[in-house]
């Protein structure tokens, strides 16, 4: 399910990335401390990707199409959009970087308030 425009997400939920075939696990990434925007190939951000929230990577599929992460729960606040974006940097398996950024259009909100 595309979680673009999703409403009252819960501030726990995961998120997961899904690629269309094999990705290189080395080049998907996140920032996992501070809110930098500058690093991580896959990012979340509540403005513009001024600044970035914090998260894990937690599962990657035994296909490597699947990405799990996990973000900072106590940094996500009820109420605000969050968008995502998986930057040129990741590439598939045979080392083909994306042509694109890609981003959210709407992004998700967070429950609560």
């Amino acid at each position: 399910v595309n979680a673009d425009g999703a409403t009252n997400v819960d501030p726990g939920t995961d998120i997961y990335i899904y690629f269309s075939e094999a990705m290189d696990n080395t080049s998907i990434t996140a920032i996992t401390s501070g809110t930098s925007c500058n690093s991580g190939t896959v990012r979340l951000s509540l403005d513009d990707f001024v600044n970035c929230i914090p998260m894990s990577l937690s599962h990657v599929s035994n296909t490597l199409k699947i990405f799990t992460f996990d973000p900072d729960g106590s940094s996500l606040q009820g109420g605000e959009t969050y968008k995502i974006r998986v930057t040129t940097e990741v590439k598939d398996a045979s080392g083909i970087a994306m042509r694109s950024v890609n981003e959210t259009g709407t992004g998700f909100t967070v429950s609560g308030k």
